[in-house]
């Protein structure tokens, strides 16, 4: 599930000083009921991949803040892509249980916030490798 998000511009007196994201609104369907538990940025290098990894309890909210890349989620055995882009601005949300990998194609750091129902702890990581998995993005 994708949720659209409007990027606004923000100003004062002095004219033009920056924008706003909202990106999170309990009003919303797509957050309605959603537990937000654990919130953190991560980052991908340039030509870098992060993944594939499976989270079993962990459903996360991915949001670009800065950059792009490319979310591939594997569901039923299928392969989607969605491209996430702080220039067109979206919430990308994955399910717990459906492997997923973030591609940076391009050639500056991507940053993700991800907006989590479930904490990682040393002790509950959540984190597991994916060992069948079968895409690369062509690039």
């Amino acid at each position: 599930m994708v949720l659209n998000v409007e990027k606004i511009v923000t100003q004062n007196e002095s004219g033009i000083n920056g924008w706003m994201m909202p990106f999170a609104k309990t009003l919303d369907p797509f957050w309605n009921g959603y537990e937000i538990k654990y919130i953190y940025a991560t980052s991908i290098l340039p030509l870098c991949r992060k993944g594939p990894i499976l989270h079993k309890k962990r459903e996360c909210r991915l949001l670009p803040i800065v950059g792009r890349c490319i979310v591939v989620i594997r569901k039923d055995g299928a392969y989607k892509e969605h491209v996430l882009d702080f220039d067109n601005p979206s919430v990308l949300a994955i399910e717990a249980g459906d492997p997923f990998c973030v591609y940076n194609d391009s050639l500056s750091e991507c940053i993700l916030i991800n907006v989590a129902n479930h904490c990682w702890t040393k002790e509950d990581q959540d984190a597991h490798m994916v060992d069948d998995w079968n895409y690369e993005v062509n690039r």
